[in-house]
C-alpha cells in the first residue's frame, strides 16, 4: 500500500482513511501540533523576557528614587539649659515657634526639674480644625539659659504635656557647602540626628529671644538654610536640598 499523501502524512493507509486530528495529535510529519507548541514556547519566552525587563526597570527606578534629593525643612530649634527655681541646669532641646500661642514642657522634664504649679487643663487645636483630647496638666515656671552662660531668660511659664511633638527629623547637612554660614557657631553640630523636643516656646517668648535678622544666602534663587540669631545662640533654620530621610 502506498504511503498516505494527505498533509505529508507518510503513513501506509488509504488516503480516504486519513484522520487529520489523529495525525496531528500523534505528531506526524505535518508537525502542526508541535509547531503550535514551539510558537507558544517562543511567545512565553518573549513574555518572560519582557516581564523580567519591566521588573528590573522598576527596581532601578526604586533605587533612583531612593537616591533622589528632597527639600528638607529645618524647624527653629536649639540646645540650651533649662534652669529650675533652685538653680539646677538641664540640657534640653527647645523649639521656638512664632505660630504657637502657648508654651509647653514635657512632663518628664518637669518632673526631673522638680517643677510644680497650679493645675490646668490642656486642649490643643491642630491643623485642619482638629483638637487633642483634654488632659489635666500643671502650669510650671522655669528659665532658659544659653549654653555658655552669657544669657538667662526672664521667668517662663509653660504647661506640662506628655509629648510636645514627634521627634524632629535628622538634618543631614554639610554646613561647609554654604558660604554664608561659614564661621557661624550654632548651638549644636551638624549633621544632626533625629531629636526629641523637651520645650516649646510660643510667640510670647520667641519675640524676646530672636535677636536680629537671619543670615541668608547671597545666591539668588538658591534654596539654602539661614542662621537665625537669638539670645540662646545661632539657630539653623529654613530649607535645603538633601537625601531622602526617615522621620
Amino acid at each position: 500500500m502506498q504511503a498516505c499523501k494527505v498533509d505529508n502524512c507518510g503513513r501506509r493507509h488509504n488516503s480516504l482513511l486519513h484522520d487529520k486530528n489523529a495525525a496531528s495529535s500523534r505528531g506526524g510529519k505535518s508537525g502542526r501540533g508541535r509547531k503550535v507548541t514551539s510558537v507558544q514556547k517562543k511567545e512565553d519566552s518573549k513574555s518572560t523576557k519582557k516581564k523580567t525587563k519591566k521588573e528590573t526597570s522598576g527596581a532601578v527606578n526604586s533605587i533612583n528614587q531612593a537616591g533622589e534629593k528632597e527639600e528638607i525643612v529645618i524647624l527653629q530649634s536649639c540646645l540650651a539649659w533649662a534652669v529650675s527655681p533652685g538653680g539646677e541646669r538641664f540640657k534640653v532641646r527647645v523649639v521656638i515657634d512664632t505660630g504657637a500661642e502657648i508654651s509647653l514642657i514635657t512632663r518628664n522634664l518637669a518632673t526631673k526639674m522638680g517643677l510644680n504649679g497650679k493645675s490646668t487643663s490642656l486642649l490643643i487645636n491642630t491643623a485642619g480644625g482638629g483638637t487633642t483630647a483634654s488632659s489635666n496638666e500643671k502650669l510650671v515656671k522655669f528659665q532658659i539659659a544659653e549654653l555658655e552662660g552669657r544669657y538667662i531668660s526672664p521667668q517662663i511659664e509653660a504647661i506640662t504635656t506628655k509629648i510636645i511633638t514627634q521627634n524632629l527629623r535628622e538634618v543631614p547637612i554639610d554646613i561647609s557647602k554654604y558660604p554664608h554660614l561659614n564661621g557661624i557657631k550654632f548651638t549644636e553640630n551638624f549633621p544632626r540626628d533625629s531629636s526629641e523636643v523637651d520645650i516649646l516656646l510660643g510667640v510670647q517668648y520667641a519675640n524676646i529671644l530672636v535677636n536680629g535678622e537671619p543670615i541668608t544666602s547671597k545666591t539668588k534663587g538658591e534654596k539654602a538654610p539661614c542662621a537665625v540669631p537669638t539670645k540662646l545662640g545661632y539657630i539653623l533654620s529654613g530649607v535645603f536640598k538633601g537625601p531622602r530621610t526617615k522621620f
